[in-house]
């Protein structure tokens, strides 16, 4: 099976619509714990840590969004995905 090659992004991106809520709702009220989210998976039965860190990388590879970090550029949000973990 071949893989997948992304293509380069032009930079800055645009934030998502998700990203935009979440922005101007902190950007309203920093203190509001509202977006603060937690979660945790429980599994049951062995685990391949290689595996699973192999998963993992793969997840944030293929997923710019997960890395991204937010600017302000020209007074509007952006979005600076990092480099490959």
């Amino acid at each position: 099976m071949e893989s997948i090659v992304p293509l380069p992004l032009p930079l800055p991106l645009p934030l998502t619509a998700a990203q935009a809520g979440m922005w101007f709702a902190q950007t309203i009220d920093p203190s509001n714990p509202t977006l603060v989210t937690g979660h945790f998976l429980e599994i049951d039965g062995a685990i391949d840590p290689d595996v699973l860190a192999r998963a993992v990388h793969t997840v944030f590879t293929e997923s710019p969004e997960l890395r991204a970090r937010i600017a302000v550029v020209d007074e509007m949000p952006v979005q600076f995905p990092d480099a490959d973990p």
